[in-house]
Protein backbone atom coordinates (compact mmCIF):
# COMPACT_ATOMS: atom_id res chain seq x y z
CA UNK A 1 0.00 0.00 0.00
CA UNK A 2 1.51 3.47 -0.88
CA UNK A 3 1.00 6.41 1.49
CA UNK A 4 0.97 9.61 -0.27
CA UNK A 5 0.34 13.68 1.35
CA UNK A 6 -2.74 15.12 0.19
CA UNK A 7 -0.06 17.77 -1.75
CA UNK A 8 1.51 14.60 -3.53
CA UNK A 9 -1.84 13.04 -4.44
CA UNK A 10 -3.43 16.11 -5.66
CA UNK A 11 -0.46 16.07 -7.70
CA UNK A 12 -0.87 12.69 -8.96
CA UNK A 13 -4.88 12.12 -8.97
CA UNK A 14 -4.96 10.76 -12.08
CA UNK A 15 -1.49 8.46 -11.57
CA UNK A 16 -2.74 6.96 -8.12
CA UNK A 17 -6.08 6.30 -9.64
CA UNK A 18 -4.88 4.46 -12.44
CA UNK A 19 -2.25 2.44 -10.17
CA UNK A 20 -4.94 1.67 -7.88
CA UNK A 21 -6.93 0.15 -10.66
CA UNK A 22 -4.54 -2.08 -11.96
CA UNK A 23 -2.85 -2.89 -8.77
CA UNK A 24 -6.22 -2.98 -6.93
CA UNK A 25 -4.09 -2.12 -3.64
CA UNK A 26 -5.40 1.12 -1.74
CA UNK A 27 -3.86 3.88 -1.81
CA UNK A 28 -3.04 5.46 2.42
CA UNK A 29 -3.30 9.36 2.91
CA UNK A 30 -0.76 9.87 5.55
CA UNK A 31 -1.95 11.76 8.70
CA UNK A 32 -0.26 15.07 7.89
CA UNK A 33 -2.30 14.94 4.42
CA UNK A 34 -5.68 13.95 5.47
CA UNK A 35 -5.72 16.84 8.35
CA UNK A 36 -5.32 19.11 5.48
CA UNK A 37 -7.95 18.07 3.55
CA UNK A 38 -10.85 20.13 4.44
CA UNK A 39 -13.66 19.05 6.59
CA UNK A 40 -11.86 15.58 6.53
CA UNK A 41 -10.62 15.39 9.46
CA UNK A 42 -14.48 15.98 11.57
CA UNK A 43 -15.61 13.53 8.90
CA UNK A 44 -12.83 10.36 10.16
CA UNK A 45 -14.23 11.64 13.41
CA UNK A 46 -17.66 11.61 12.94
CA UNK A 47 -17.41 8.11 11.48
CA UNK A 48 -15.31 6.63 14.40
CA UNK A 49 -17.84 7.55 16.57
CA UNK A 50 -20.52 6.19 15.01
CA UNK A 51 -21.84 2.89 16.22
CA UNK A 52 -21.42 -0.09 13.65
CA UNK A 53 -24.80 -1.02 13.46
CA UNK A 54 -25.43 2.64 11.68
CA UNK A 55 -22.94 2.79 9.43
CA UNK A 56 -23.38 1.35 5.72
CA UNK A 57 -21.84 -1.39 3.89
CA UNK A 58 -22.07 0.92 0.78
CA UNK A 59 -19.70 3.87 0.14
CA UNK A 60 -22.22 6.56 -1.16
CA UNK A 61 -19.82 7.72 -3.92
Amino acid sequence: MDEVTATAAKASMSKLIDEAATSHEPVLLSEDGWLGVKGMRESVLEGLAAPLDECSEEPGW
